[in-house]
């Protein structure tokens, strides 16, 4: 996975201000993402696993991390809801009335 993802994680993670809450949001989902990440790695390269012993083994995989995984995917949930608030909150200026350019846009 690309850096700026992880670089993006952490930055919408640094606007929670309770610390210890935003260390374990920070580690545990990007550990997890990096563990999933690895074992995709591994999976795919063993010459040794047919196509349908890498499914099994990605399954079985997947499986044992199923409780970390839901709880990432729920923090993930959690900073998505807070960033579509944030744009909610966002408005555009006010219109100047007296602005020319906005009155020839018909923006007014």
């Amino acid at each position: 996975m690309h850096p700026r993802y992880f670089d993006f994680l952490e930055s919408q993670a640094a606007s929670i201000s309770d610390v210890a809450v935003r260390g374990a949001i920070i580690t545990r989902v990007a550990k997890v993402h990096r563990e999933v990440l690895a074992t995709t790695a591994n999976v795919r390269g063993n010459a040794d696993l047919s196509a349908q012993g890498k499914t099994k083994e990605a399954r079985s995989f997947l499986g044992k991390r199923a409780a970390d995984l839901i709880r990432a995917q729920a923090i993930v949930q959690r900073l998505a809801a807070r960033v579509d608030q944030k744009r909610a909150k966002i408005e555009l200026p006010q219109v100047d009335k007296t602005d020319a350019a906005a009155g020839r846009l018909n923006v007014v």
